[in-house]
C-alpha cells in the first residue's frame, strides 16, 4: 500500500498547481451538489460542531456560516486552498491537515462532511479513515460523503481547464474509486448506518457521483 504522506504530498501539490482553475470549477461543483446538502441539513444538530474534511476554497463552509451554523472547522492538505477558504470564512478555524490523521478529540464533533476528498488515498486506507471519523463524531453524528462512481484505483493525471485563460494543466494524483454497494459496505464496517446512497450524473463530471448519508451508529472499540 502506499503511504499516507506520499498520497497526501500528491495531493498537495495538484491542488497548489490547479490554483485559480481548481477554484472555479469546486464552485461549479458545490452548486450541483447543494440540493443533496439542504436535504441532509434538515437533520443536522445546529448547535453542534462540523468538520469539513477536504474544505478546499471554503464553499461548503461559507455556506454553512449563511446558513447559522456557528460552530465550523475546515482542513485541507493545501495552503493555497486555505488562504481561499479564509477569505469566505475569516472568524472560523481552518487548520492544515490531512485526513489520514484527524487528530482530534473523541466524540468533538456532531457533522462530518466530505465533499470530493476521500478518493485521493486508497481505498485500504480508507477503511482506517472511515474508523477514525467514527472515533471522532457523536453517537447518532452524521456523516455526509461524495466520491466519483467506478471501481478502480490508481495514479492518473488530472486535468482542469482555467475558465479565464483556456490554459490546461496537468498534474499526478491518486484516486480511488467506488459503486455504491463498495461505500456502503465500507460504512457498515465501520460503525455507521447508511441513511441514503444516491447517484449524481451530470455533464460537469467525468464521472457520476456517489452521495451518501450515514449515521454513527456504533463505537469501534474504546471512545
Amino acid at each position: 500500500m502506499l503511504p499516507a504522506p506520499y498520497l497526501s504530498q500528491l495531493a498537495e501539490k495538484a491542488f497548489h498547481y490547479f490554483g485559480n482553475g481548481y477554484t472555479k470549477t469546486a464552485k461549479r461543483h458545490f452548486e450541483k451538489i447543494r440540493p443533496f446538502i439542504d436535504k441532509f441539513l434538515l437533520s443536522v444538530n445546529r448547535q453542534g460542531k462540523i468538520l469539513d474534511i477536504g474544505c478546499g476554497p471554503g464553499f461548503l463552509l461559507e455556506y454553512l456560516a449563511s446558513r447559522g451554523f456557528e460552530s465550523l472547522l475546515g482542513i485541507d492538505v493545501s495552503e493555497a486552498e486555505l488562504r481561499e477558504a479564509q477569505k469566505r470564512v475569516p472568524t472560523h478555524q481552518l487548520l492544515k491537515e490531512n485526513f489520514h490523521r484527524l487528530n482530534f478529540y473523541p466524540k468533538e464533533f456532531s457533522t462530518i462532511f466530505a465533499i470530493n476528498s476521500l478518493q485521493y488515498t486508497t481505498k485500504q486506507a480508507l477503511d482506517e479513515v472511515l474508523k477514525k471519523i467514527n472515533k471522532i463524531i457523536n453517537l447518532k453524528g452524521r456523516l455526509f460523503i461524495v466520491l466519483p462512481e467506478g471501481s478502480e484505483e490508481r495514479i492518473t493525471e488530472e486535468t482542469y481547464v482555467d475558465p479565464e485563460t483556456k490554459e490546461r494543466r496537468q498534474h499526478a494524483v491518486y484516486h480511488s474509486y467506488y459503486t455504491q454497494e463498495e461505500i456502503v459496505s465500507k460504512l457498515k464496517n465501520a460503525g455507521f448506518t447508511v441513511i441514503s446512497s444516491e447517484r449524481l450524473a451530470d455533464p460537469l463530471f467525468t464521472r457520476p457521483l456517489i452521495i451518501v448519508s450515514a449515521q454513527k451508529s456504533a463505537p469501534l472499540g474504546r471512545e
